[in-house]
């Protein structure tokens, strides 16, 4: 079930800035966005469902590429190393 969506927008950001494309793919109620050293962009719920990873270069099709584990992000997300 898509119940929401991260809207990805070009470089560099202007206040008439629209979204070039929306990811919705495995996205249910997206609250919190991280993204690594590495460009993978990390994706938390606030449904109690694990984050997602997507690998880069995102388009509209860009699907997960690994859930993590049983962790539940309820407040925010952080990666380190």
């Amino acid at each position: 079930m898509n119940t929401g969506m991260v809207h990805v927008y070009q470089a560099p950001l202007t206040s008439s800035s629209t979204a070039a494309f929306d990811i919705v793919t495995a996205m249910n109620y997206p609250e919190e966005l991280a993204i690594d050293n590495t460009g993978e962009l990390y994706v938390a719920s606030d449904s109690g469902a694990p984050p997602n990873v997507y690998a880069g270069p995102f388009s509209k099709t860009s699907a997960p590429k690994v859930t993590v584990g049983s962790v539940v992000s309820e407040f925010g997300i952080a990666i380190g190393s």
